[in-house]
């Protein structure tokens, strides 16, 4: 069975919160604990997915963060608009063209919802639009 790239993405954040400094997660755990909790991820992650982990983790960089306000927060390099469709859709793990680290959103924007306008703001909205466009 196929991994969905959000739960690789959960789980990929989970190792690096684990094996790399100072986190609520790491500190929570005894060595022992925090040893075999990371076993079982590595065992769970896709191969090719922990050699690129483990390729950036040798250079002392997290193989995944966020991408906000389409800009890595590693490099701060743009991500494209398709990279970024493509993370929203959730079909695949997007990799910054810059520094290399795995990019996930860390609140997807959901489509806004349409209000419902009241006759009085509607009449409201369209008086001041007429009144902007006659002067």
């Amino acid at each position: 069975m196929k991994k969905l790239p959000h739960s690789i993405a959960r789980q990929l954040r989970q190792l690096c919160r684990l094996e790399l400094g100072p986190s609520p997660v790491r500190d929570a755990l005894t060595d022992r604990e925090r040893q075999h909790a990371i076993r079982l991820i590595r065992q769970s992650l896709p191969v090719s997915v922990l050699g690129h982990h483990d390729r950036m983790l040798q250079r002392g960089l997290r193989s995944i963060v966020v991408a906000e306000e389409g800009r890595c927060t590693a490099c701060g390099q743009a991500v494209s608009a398709d990279s970024l469709a493509r993370m929203h859709q959730g079909c695949e793990l997007e990799l910054c063209g810059c520094c290399g680290a795995f990019l996930f959103l860390d609140s997807p924007r959901r489509p806004r919802q349409l209000r419902v306008l009241s006759a009085a703001k509607k009449a409201r909205l369209a008086a001041l639009l007429v009144g902007c466009s006659g002067a």
